[in-house]
């Protein structure tokens, strides 16, 4: 299925380096996408969110066509500068930063697009700030992008059909002291003291899951912060921690419970609700049996990832919806690499699922 133009056009993504943060090299990869699609028949629009660019790709006019696929062209960064080449690290695999999140994804999805725009009502939204919560995806929704029979967000979950994903509820815990030199303890109330008392204290009430399959909200510090220099006590010490949370009800039940338990300041930095999709719906039960078939090697299952995609803002189109993936190794770490073989099963699986849902 893939062709040389697809690997070509997989090599010049990685090259462009399109990390989350670097707006003018992630528009450079989504007029890339652009031209690459250009020439097949297709409907293609570039919206702006803030700066970014996005590229919305259909067989037929409108916002709303069938059948939606989803895949992001940002980056987190790489850890070596040749993680920016594309490479064949072993027969049958092709590494490099951002081939398994999510540029192979997008290469796939725009081979399909190509080869059967003519058939299929479908469409392709290609956003550009996944990694770095998806403003660019919520906005395509808020303007009115969406699907009427289905939606697939081509990122992760190889071998499954994922119809959930925790909430993630990032807090900033800010104790409030009295700070001065050191050296006089007696006229200090030191607020990082009262930070740390107060975390312990949430993490003595605090359990996490002991797996992955443990569904339950989680709780993580990963960012602490205060004073600037080594015989000065500050007047602020701050905490930031990231919860992963299996129901909308439970957001404003951890804030207060980080609230009492610290005794110190919380705000929110930022917030997604969790994904909770119906396995029953008819889509999602024809999607399962197609890729059953199709990746023999695995056991398909609708499951759920701890993780988020951009399906927490599709989720809002109110059709069903899941998340599927190709196998890779190694995402956001040193060797990254997507699987040709792989990939080339989910292309197979997102035609015969067109077929399904999105023949004319």
């Amino acid at each position: 299925m893939l062709q040389t133009a697809d690997i070509e056009l997989l090599r010049d993504l990685v090259a462009m380096r399109a990390v989350s943060a670097d707006v003018a090299a992630v528009n450079r990869s989504v007029d890339r996408m652009k031209k690459h699609l250009e020439g097949h028949g297709l409907h293609l629009v570039v919206e702006e969110v803030d700066g970014r660019k996005v590229l919305y790709a259909s067989s037929r006019k409108g916002r709303k066509p069938a059948l939606l696929l989803n895949a992001h062209l940002d980056v987190v960064p790489a850890i070596d500068e040749d993680q920016y080449e594309l490479a064949e690290p072993e027969a049958g695999w092709l590494g490099g930063r951002g081939t398994g999140d999510c540029l192979g994804n997008a290469v796939i999805a725009a081979r399909v697009l190509i080869d059967h725009a003519k058939e299929y009502d479908i469409g392709a939204i290609f956003n550009s700030d996944e990694e770095i919560g998806g403003r660019t995806a919520r906005a395509m929704v808020e303007r009115g992008y969406g699907a009427r029979r289905a939606i697939l967000v081509i990122d992760s979950g190889y071998g499954c059909v994922v119809i959930g994903h925790k909430g993630a509820l990032v807090l900033k815990v800010t104790a409030h002291g009295k700070g001065g030199h050191s050296a006089h303890p007696a006229a200090l109330d030191n607020p990082i003291d009262k930070l740390v008392t107060g975390y312990r204290r949430l993490l003595r009430s605090w359990r996490n899951p002991s797996s992955d399959r443990d569904w339950r909200d989680s709780m993580e510090a990963c960012i602490i912060g205060g004073g600037t220099t080594k015989n000065q006590v500050p007047d602020t010490a701050e905490l930031t921690l990231n919860f992963r949370y299996i129901r909308d009800s439970h957001r404003d039940r951890i804030i207060e419970r980080v609230r009492r338990a610290t005794g110190c300041e919380v705000s929110v930095l930022s917030d997604t609700p969790p994904v909770n999709i119906s396995p029953k719906y008819p889509e999602l039960v024809t999607l399962r049996k197609i890729m059953a078939r199709n990746l023999p090697d695995c056991q398909v299952e609708f499951t759920r990832t701890c993780g988020t995609t951009d399906g927490r803002h599709f989720a809002a189109c109110k059709v069903p919806l899941a998340m599927i993936g190709t196998k890779d190794r190694g995402v956001h770490g040193r060797r990254e690499a997507v699987n040709v073989a792989a990939l080339e099963a989910v292309g197979r699986i997102l035609v015969e699922f067109g077929a399904a849902v999105a023949a004319d």
